[in-house]
């Protein structure tokens, strides 16, 4: 059984291996995160997991295990980590837990305090004069100049 979240494109199939991370609050931008529309994902071995929509608070978050179906889902002890859908900006913004995060093991319900992830608004233009490699959201301040000297912005 596949669960996909159509905004993101982030999908997942169903495990008989499972764990639960639960956030007391998630934030973006040092704000509550959008109910109904951010999500949090969880990844292992660099694979998604399992995702859920914020809630207002306690948010659970699936985590899927290898049951032998999936290779690359997680193994007892993985720890896994989470990005945030901002669904505001469209963007995917690495997530930071406050305190350690538990390593998987089947069906733990981890309980933790936070997690939170901040946009980095600038330029993502690499070929802009200003471009920020650190940026993940386009503000429509990059600077671009033709072989005039004439200013463009984009």
């Amino acid at each position: 059984w596949q669960n996909c979240h159509e905004e993101s494109g982030w999908c997942f199939e169903q495990s008989t291996l499972q764990a639960f991370y639960l956030f007391e609050t998630v934030s973006v931008d040092g704000d509550l995160a959008e109910v109904g529309a951010d999500v949090i994902g969880a990844f292992c071995n660099g694979n998604m997991v399992g995702w859920f929509g914020a809630a207002e608070s306690f948010t659970m978050v699936p985590a899927m295990g290898n049951d032998g179906s999936f290779p690359g889902y997680c193994n007892g002890g993985d720890v896994p980590t989470f990005q945030i859908y901002d669904a505001s900006n469209g963007s995917f913004l690495d997530a930071v837990v406050d305190g350690d995060v538990p390593g998987w093991e089947t069906s733990a319900i981890n309980q933790l305090a936070a997690i939170d992830a901040s946009n980095v608004f600038g330029c993502k233009d690499a070929s802009a004069c200003n471009y920020d490699p650190s940026a993940n959201e386009n503000v429509g301040s990059c600077i671009h100049y033709d072989g005039a000297g004439a200013e463009g912005r984009t």
